[in-house]
């Protein structure tokens, strides 16, 4: 016999559904407005930098001005919000860990799990090109770990051990500078972002174990962000 809906509960959801559409969305599109008008306020008031042009008449920045308030305030209230990035880059695969059984005789009798290399998952990154060695020590230190790990376990069928997942490139934050962590994007009309995600998915095949063929240009895209951005554009 099937249940009969309870009255208070079906109104109590249209309540909450009509409050939803007539209240709360109508004040989160009122602030989205409001935080931009008060950006585009700020920006236009504050003392803009002085920033050089290349040949294609995009603004210059450097690793030391591209987060400056006045930089931004510079690049946000101009016609084209975006601005070349000085420096050389490469971009590189950190790959993530994973479990496996690849390779490995009876691997479900083990009651720990054998782990590997997972680039097919692995995170890219935009560094600086004289950081590109200290990069890939972060890699071999977590292979090593991955290898020892591996061999600690094998034909210990009742051995209770687990990965220690440590973050390699936290380590070596202090003397690497990463920039920022890519993603390639969905939109496949922007021909722009197109370029982007086709370097994104071409770092996780082909940068590996160096930066070699991997240099990029980088670009980044201003948008009336007071907390967050830029957003950087890649291209090989």
């Amino acid at each position: 016999m099937s249940k009969k809906p309870d009255p208070i509960s079906t109104l109590l959801s249209f309540a909450l559904a009509f409050f939803m559409i007539t209240v709360v969305l109508p004040i989160m599109a009122g602030a989205a407005g409001v935080m931009y008008a008060i950006n585009t306020i700020t920006y236009g008031l504050l003392p803009k930098s002085e920033l050089q042009r290349n040949s294609k008449g995009q603004f210059l920045v450097t690793l030391d001005n591209y987060t400056n308030w006045h930089t931004r305030a510079k690049i946000e209230t101009s016609k084209d919000n975006s601005a070349h990035l000085l420096g050389q880059y490469v971009v590189r695969a950190f790959p993530k860990v994973s479990e496996t059984c690849h390779k490995i005789k009876n691997c479900k009798s083990y009651t720990s799990e054998f782990v590997t290399l997972d680039y097919k998952n692995a995170n890219v990154y935009l560094i600086e090109q004289k950081d590109d060695k200290l990069f890939s020590r972060a890699t071999s230190s977590l292979s090593s770990r991955i290898q020892t790990h591996n061999k600690q376990l094998k034909g210990n069928f009742n051995l209770n051990i687990s990965f220690d997942d440590v973050d390699e490139l936290e380590k070596i934050s202090n003397q690497l500078t990463v920039l920022a962590k890519m993603q390639p994007f969905s939109d496949s009309e922007n021909q722009v972002k197109k370029i982007h995600s086709n370097v994104v998915h071409f770092a996780k095949n082909n940068c590996r174990n160096n930066g070699v063929g991997c240099s990029v240009k980088a670009t980044l895209i201003y948008d009336y962000s007071v907390f967050g951005g830029p957003d950087f554009l890649l291209a090989r």
